[in-house]
């Protein structure tokens, strides 16, 4: 399913970020709009637990091993004591191989319905010397299924045993890394990582990995999944989500270490002939998506850029977007621009505009750290008011040439700052 973008209305109204399935909330100073799931409207989304398929060999089918030890069951046993609400659901059949997958693959995709598929096959053929490139393309198009289908690919590599010659080993063990690079999908380099030298922890054919180390194989898939899941809102005290309607200022972050926004605005001298002025953006600590898109006002944007990106698939910039792909777990985003974003207000007076600011979850609004930096030559310009005014949750520093306003929240915030130009 690919998101929709409403259209951009006015300067005020900001790009929308349209996602699938879940959503993280932010606007950038008058040019942005706020995150819609592509399905509903915010006002309409109702809790849904997502649907992780593990679709592998015997590694994940519990070959040798009772029922309810193997890694995909210590999975979800994981999950919900980690307060996810996720549902796994095991895929997996002894003895699979990378053609067997692709074959049954559609049929499964259709009965699961999965929002995560963790791709872990390949061993087998390793096992048998299969091509290495036939191998290569069975698991992209795999990957290219699970996307197409709605779902989010992660990719699980393995090795082969030394024993089948350095030359077809070093090709078997670069496959997976290549696969993942090329089609932007978050990749756990060996499942064995830790376990593959230690007979101890193998069945009494030194293939399959016994119960003792199941354990550790989920400790190598959990740190690259984790980071592909949305945070879970159980995680927050109730009294730290907004509901709508509701906007409340926090003394301090309860989550810490979840997304953040910054703007960074300069404006110059033929600014205030103009309108033009220079923006950077900044999205940090992103939540996994499968897809992001920004769109900005075309009426209003005179010029764009990526400045970095870090922990995602893709970044392209398609006219007035900013489209983003497989996102990951902390990633983020600056994004250099430069719009007619300031508004004369009256002889003397200017306006910049942020929002709204807000970064929903499923029918109410998480808590986020917003800060807003403004810049303008020395002497030329005066702060005259901010809104949001100082009070606890807002923090508002300003000299003769900048002012910033540091924010803690919950809801949907429009910010504002007037600015009284001095005179010559």
């Amino acid at each position: 399913m690919t998101p929709s973008v409403r259209p951009v209305l006015t300067f005020k109204d900001l790009p929308q970020l349209s996602w699938t399935r879940r959503v993280i909330l932010a606007i950038f100073t008058g040019v942005f709009v706020g995150v819609t799931p592509a399905w509903s409207q915010p006002q309409q989304q109702t809790a849904k637990p997502l649907t992780i398929m593990v679709f592998g060999d015997s590694l994940s089918a519990e070959y040798g091993l009772k029922r309810g030890s193997g890694w995909v069951s210590l999975l979800q046993d994981r999950l919900k004591r980690s307060g996810f609400p996720h549902v796994v659901n095991n895929a997996s059949i002894s003895g699979e191989t990378t053609a067997g997958g692709l074959s049954r693959l559609p049929a499964t995709l259709k009965r699961v319905k999965p929002d995560l598929v963790i791709l872990e096959l390949g061993g087998n053929d390793g096992l048998r010397g299969l091509p290495v490139g036939t191998t290569k393309k069975n698991l992209t198009q795999m990957i290219q299924l699970s996307k197409e289908s709605g779902a989010t690919p992660l990719l699980v590599g393995i090795r082969v045993p030394p024993n089948y010659g350095p030359h077809y080993a070093r090709q078997f063990d670069g496959l997976f890394k290549e696969v993942a690079q090329a089609t932007g999908t978050p990749l756990v380099p060996f499942l064995l990582e830790g376990i593959a030298e230690n007979p101890a922890m193998f069945l009494t054919d030194g293939i399959h990995p016994n119960e003792p180390a199941q354990a550790r194989l989920l400790d190598n898939v959990w740190p690259t999944l984790i980071r592909m899941l949305p945070s879970p809102a159980a995680a927050l005290d109730f009294s730290d989500i907004a509901r709508e309607g509701q906007l409340r200022f926090l003394t301090a972050n309860p989550d810490p270490g979840s997304y953040s926004y910054d703007s960074r605005v300069s404006i110059s001298e033929e600014s205030f002939d103009t309108g033009v002025v220079s923006l950077q953006t900044c999205h940090r600590k992103l939540d996994p998506i499968r897809k992001i898109v920004i769109a900005f006002n075309p009426k209003r944007l005179m010029a764009l850029e990526i400045a970095s990106a870090e922990g995602m698939g893709t970044v392209e910039i398609k006219g007035h977007h900013v489209e983003m792909t497989n996102v990951t777990r902390g990633a983020s985003i600056c994004i250099n621009l430069q719009s007619k974003a300031l508004d004369r207000i009256d002889e003397q007076t200017y306006r910049l505009q942020a929002g709204p600011l807000m970064r929903r979850y499923l029918d109410g609004y998480l808590p986020m750290q917003a800060n807003l930096r403004f810049e303008w030559p020395k002497d030329s310009l005066r702060l005259k008011s901010t809104n949001p005014a100082p009070q606890p949750g807002v923090r508002l520093h300003s000299e003769d040439s900048n002012a910033e306003l540091d924010m803690v929240f919950a809801g949907r915030l429009l910010a504002n700052i007037d600015l009284v130009r001095s005179a010559p």
